[in-house]
């Protein structure tokens, strides 16, 4: 193999991964090495082409102001590609192109779509970004797009959600469960997540028994300091299938939380209560 193509081969390798799931400090200084020796390659444009997926499948944008639009509309279409990508032959250095863009000293080591996007925008722009089509022209890349959204649900799961929580709240509350007395023989384990800012949350479960839900189901209690013990807040039902390794369980609140003070998994009988009993509290999280 040429080792020029190897080369280009190893910086669109890096630069895909790069806007896709993020670089390690060691592959963060290799690409800027391959950025060094290929100075007119644009640095930017896998990360512009996974963010124009994201935003070409994001539903309930708020729309942009027209003149905006036009001027970025106007700016992307002026961009020509800098690396050509052929498979099985080898690559040709467009006779067109912009210097090389500076990169920072401590480059984002997060894809730029990550947050709001859901968690199949990640293949989505692998893919495109693999095979080259963003090189080949924005037609390409908007057919498809057209296509991965028609075979693709477009609701984000609890756990991509939870992942985009971890990631985005400084304020989370992350507590692991522990057993209460008389549940300690289980091996159980886990850990609850919860934002007061998004007042949202979740729960992770290993090893947590199967429930029959036409005999009894599982419902989180959330201890508010500012509202009285007795009357904890419902965090919902759920239900463990008995195939299951480990389940991630949205929290769904019926008040706003406003001080989290504990978090406690009761089993009760099918369809929850209003007021737990408390006779069957298997699990406890405590934030500090």
């Amino acid at each position: 193999m040429n080792p020029h193509w190897r080369s280009e081969e190893r910086l669109l390798e890096l630069l895909s991964q790069r806007a896709v799931e993020g670089l390690s400090p060691g592959e963060t200084a290799e690409l800027r090495e391959q950025l060094a020796a290929h100075p007119k390659v644009d640095a930017d444009m896998f990360d512009e082409a996974a963010a124009w997926v994201a935003l070409a499948t994001l539903e309930q944008v708020e729309p942009m102001p027209e003149a905006l639009c036009q001027k970025i509309t106007a700016t992307f279409a002026a961009r020509t590609p800098s690396l050509s990508v052929v498979p099985g032959g080898h690559a040709q250095a467009s006779e067109d192109r912009r210097p090389a863009t500076t990169m920072p000293a401590q480059p984002a080591t997060t894809p730029l779509w990550r947050r709001p996007a859901p968690a199949w925008l990640a293949a989505a722009a692998s893919v495109l970004i693999a095979i080259g089509m963003w090189l080949q022209g924005p037609e390409l890349v908007e057919r498809e797009v057209e296509r991965v959204v028609e075979v693709t649900p477009a609701v984000p799961t609890p756990e991509f959600r939870r992942a985009d929580l971890l990631s985005a709240d400084d304020q989370l509350i992350r507590r692991s469960w522990q057993l209460t007395e008389g549940y300690a023989h289980l091996d159980v384990h886990g850990d609850v997540v919860w934002s007061p800012s998004r007042q949202e949350g979740y729960m992770r479960f290993a090893g947590l028994p199967a429930n029959d839900p036409r005999e009894a189901q599982y419902q989180l209690w959330i201890f508010d300091a500012t509202r009285d013990d007795s009357f904890p807040v419902d965090g919902g039902l759920f239900d463990m299938p008995a195939s299951a390794d480990e389940v991630i369980v949205p929290i769904r609140t019926n008040l706003p939380v406003r001080e989290a003070a504990l978090f406690a998994l009761t089993r009760e009988p099918a369809g929850g209560v209003m007021v737990s009993s408390r006779e069957e509290l298997l699990l406890i999280a405590q934030p500090d």
